[in-house]
């Protein structure tokens, strides 16, 4: 096997720009800039509603996402991960369809790429890590944080 070399200050800060990402997908100042452009015609009414309807969106994303941001920032992940198969199997197509737009995918390949600790694609595919769809190691402990938190995840415990 490749050998790999998990980067964990790259893979903090990448997981802190994603999780940024995330959240201004749905903020009221990112949507108010859009309308403006986009929709000069829109209401405070249409921003509330499109403000619920992002912040729908983004929710399921963020709560998969939260276990791997926070092993992230606690520089707990030990071994490669493929995030994106992860994610695809948490939400589906949504960070590949309706957020592909460069604020969210930027960020998103940032983390994704930090945490394949060095290998590119076809060497990860080869990896245990890929092959077993290995999660972190301490994973399920930070879904039972989330849980206890009262947040909502889809985890496999």
């Amino acid at each position: 096997m490749t050998e790999f070399k998990m980067d964990k200050e790259e893979i903090k800060q990448a997981a802190i720009e994603f999780k940024k990402a995330l959240i201004n997908w749905k903020s009221r100042e990112k949507i108010e800039k859009v309308a403006k452009i986009h929709r000069p015609e829109w209401t405070e009414d249409d921003i509330k509603k499109s403000i619920e309807f992002n912040t729908r969106m983004i929710k399921p994303v963020i709560e998969a996402f939260e276990p791997i941001y926070r092993l992230a920032i606690r520089g707990d992940i030990d071994e490669p991960f493929m995030l994106s198969s992860y994610m695809t199997s948490k939400v589906g197509r949504v960070l590949g369809d309706e957020l592909s737009w460069p604020e969210v995918q930027d960020p998103y390949y940032r983390i994704i790429d930090s945490l394949k600790g060095g290998l590119n694609t076809s060497e990860m595919w080869e990896t245990p890590f890929y092959k077993n769809q290995k999660l972190p190691e301490h994973y399920d402990q930070a879904v039972k944080e989330i849980v206890a938190e009262g947040w909502t995840h889809n985890s496999t415990l």
